[in-house]
């Protein structure tokens, strides 16, 4: 695909990138949330989550990362983060990572602003490619990565997370 899909901003929401006071919180609350809701992970997911998270902030860089929030009224509706910035950058490509929305706005077509963004910064940046991580049983993340051009890499049992799930890499090159 030539151009990625186009996605507009739904009324009365804002987008944002970068930093905003209450984002981080926010960004692992939800994670939380939402997992232990429907796939009954627990605080070791959500402080791998806060770490992760925390880490990716402190090496914050505009010129190779993104924050991309989504707001309603002041208030978080949804993020995902691009890490251009990472030590296995070269081998890798950046990573997105960190893709929630609240409930409440799911199915609306925020996950195709979010990733719409992203994928404008990895071409304006000339990023040759990029992957995340997911697990099984995600599909409509499934969906919406695949309309970008990701392609599943790899799949396999993963424990880390304190319940067994199947990893799924997906991965993004530049055409």
């Amino acid at each position: 695909m030539s151009q990625p899909p186009a996605f507009a901003l739904p009324d009365g929401l804002s987008l944002h990138l970068g930093w905003k006071a209450g984002l981080i919180g926010w960004i692992v609350r939800q994670h939380g949330l939402y997992y232990a809701q429907n796939w009954q992970l627990g605080s070791q997911f959500e402080a791998i989550v806060a770490q992760a998270l925390g880490e990716f902030m402190l090496r914050y860089d505009p010129s190779t990362d993104r924050l991309i929030s989504l707001y309603k009224g002041g208030e978080p509706v949804a993020s995902l983060t691009l890490d251009g910035g990472h030590e296995r950058v070269a081998e890798d490509g950046a990573r997105i990572r960190f893709v929630i929305i609240d409930p409440n706005w799911q199915s609306q077509g925020l996950g195709g602003v979010l990733m719409s963004e992203a994928m404008r910064f990895l071409r304006e940046t000339h990023m040759p490619k990029a992957y995340l991580t997911t697990f099984k049983g995600l599909e409509a993340a499934r969906k919406l990565y695949e309309r970008f051009d990701f392609q599943k890499s790899e799949e396999h049992l993963d424990t880390h997370w304190g319940v067994p799930l199947f990893g799924q890499k997906y991965i993004w090159q530049a055409k």
